[in-house]
Parts: structure tokens; sequence; C-alpha cells
């Protein structure tokens, strides 16, 4: 049997505009590039898009 333990960051957040969220999220990519993304909120195609480039 194998196991693997990790320790997960996770970045939570509700999107009211995406937008306002693709904003942050460039400006502020260096600090989430390595953790879980939980979104909840408007999370259209625009956001989903930006985010599978």
């Amino acid at each position: 049997m194998q196991i693997k333990q990790y320790s997960v960051k996770v970045f939570e957040t509700i999107i009211k505009d995406e937008d306002e969220f693709i904003s942050f999220f460039e400006k502020n990519y260096i600090f989430f590039k390595d953790h879980l993304l939980s979104l909840s909120g408007n999370v259209n195609k625009k956001v989903i898009d930006y985010l599978e480039r």
C-alpha cells in the first residue's frame, strides 16, 4: 500500500463580477499559482476560458 499526504492551500472566492476577478487574479497570480481554486458565484464561460489558458 502506498500513501501520500499533502498540505493543500485553497483560494476560495465568490465571483460577483468576472472582470474584477480576472483583474485581481492577474495582479496576484504569483500568490495563487500553487493553490487549489474554489470558485462559486458567477463562474461563467469568460472566467473558465481565462483560467484554462
